[in-house]
């Protein structure tokens, strides 16, 4: 009897303790003080942007900056399905709107996720298609030439989102077209108290929706920032900062991800008022190493081999794509009847995802996992290679080479 009533004592004790922890069980940011991020009307000047905010490492929300981009009033879902390229342009879709880095996703044509996404639990996060990177104009507080630019993704649901807790590697600058966001911040400086314990990912495996804070103690130890984000509104992420994410209606959004500069680097040389440019004006770091890696003579998948094929004539329609394939007796043994033709318009078909009886290294670089796959069997089904695996192109020498696909960038993005 004694012992019962000691051990419901001490149980009644650990239930005050919890009950007293603010913001246990709770969502994240309940645990501490919250305030505002620094707000501001419009992009500021890029001097100001650099020196109060990106080297000073302030989070900044500016009001109705992408009100001046032309998605802002287009991008509509008829918008995007008015365009033939949407049927067959591939992107990445993860299954689960609340962030499980290791759930995966899948790909699907962006007209495949744009008549499902409102009935399903989908959320859509790969590059913005070439044929619509113009409607996105590059943040005129980036726009100069000696910023190096690391990425572009669009973020696009039909709202509930919840990523993990994380912080990036990079600085960026995140612009919402549609419906809202509102991400909670946690100052780098924290570092000790924020447990990342998936260092692989730099993200932690709380729970956000209900913070265990005896098992996360830290994160009751630390102030919070919130920021939130209207339709047109843009905002400024720091390096390291660590951040949560929510998303609210339908939802889309585009960030562009900078190299963080240990030091302050000289912005002398930078325009003070930048025309407007869509994102189509500027490379990205991850696309020129897609397209170094090709150059470097990686095909060892049929991604690898086209823009291969293509690195010298850039684009080429049927009849010369047919001719560059057959032409190449060093890696294949080509039938030598109509089946070889048959083939490589079937293939050809598969790259040219506008249906503009071209393909170029844009529509190559979008070469998709699944369509690769389709790619390989189709040529493993008429031609033998004469060196390299079963069933596909030929291996290149350079093992160590790893060639990236489109949507295996998802891996290496945290939302925002």
């Amino acid at each position: 009897m004694a012992v019962s009533w000691i051990i419901c004592s001490l149980l009644v004790v650990a239930y005050q303790v919890d009950a007293d922890m603010k913001g246990h069980l709770q969502p994240l940011g309940q645990a501490g003080p919250l305030i505002e991020s620094a707000q501001v009307d419009g992009f500021p000047s890029m001097k100001t942007f650099f020196n109060e905010y990106v080297w000073k490492s302030v989070p900044l929300v500016m009001k109705g900056a992408a009100k001046t981009f032309p998605a802002f009033q287009s991008w509509t879902d008829e918008y995007f399905l008015s365009f033939p390229e949407t049927a067959n342009w591939s992107m990445f879709v993860e299954k689960r709107k609340k962030e499980i880095r290791n759930l995966g996703g899948e790909d699907a044509t962006f007209k495949e996720f744009l008549l499902r996404y409102n009935q399903t639990d989908e959320y859509l996060i790969a590059n913005v298609p070439q044929y619509l990177k113009k409607d996105i104009h590059l943040p005129s507080v980036l726009a100069c030439d000696v910023i190096k630019y690391v990425d572009e993704v669009m973020w696009f649901s039909s709202g509930g989102t919840k990523s993990v807790l994380h912080n990036d590697d990079v600085d960026n600058v995140n612009c919402l077209i549609r419906g809202k966001k509102e991400l909670i911040f946690i100052n780098k400086k924290y570092e000790k108290e924020v447990a990342i314990d998936h260092e692989e990912g730099s993200y932690s495996g709380v729970d956000v929706d209900k913070v265990d804070l005896n098992k996360y103690p830290g994160l009751g130890k630390v102030d919070y920032q919130v920021a939130r984000m209207e339709a047109g509104d843009c905002l400024f992420i720091p390096y390291h900062w660590y951040h949560h994410v929510r998303s609210y209606d339908s939802n889309i959004a585009v960030n562009v991800w900078f190299q963080h500069y240990e030091k302050p680097i000289d912005l002398s040389s930078c325009p003070a008022n930048p025309q407007p440019k869509g994102l189509d004006n500027f490379v990205f770091e991850t696309e020129a190493n897609e397209n170094t890696q090709s150059e470097s003579g990686d095909i060892s998948s049929m991604k690898g081999y086209i823009l291969d094929t293509l690195g010298d004539v850039k684009k080429s329609d049927l009849k010369g794509f047919i001719d560059l394939m057959k032409e190449d007796n060093e890696n294949w043994k080509w039938k030598g009847d109509a089946s070889d033709d048959e083939i490589i318009t079937k293939m050809f078909k598969e790259v040219d995802t506008n249906n503009d009886g071209e393909i170029n290294i844009q529509e190559a670089n979008q070469i998709s996992k699944a369509v690769d796959k389709t790619l390989n069997d189709l040529v493993a089904s008429i031609s033998v290679p004469i060196s390299g695996r079963e069933g596909g192109p030929p291996e290149d020498d350079n093992e160590n080479v790893d060639f990236e696909y489109v949507e295996d960038d998802n891996e290496q993005r945290d939302e925002l």
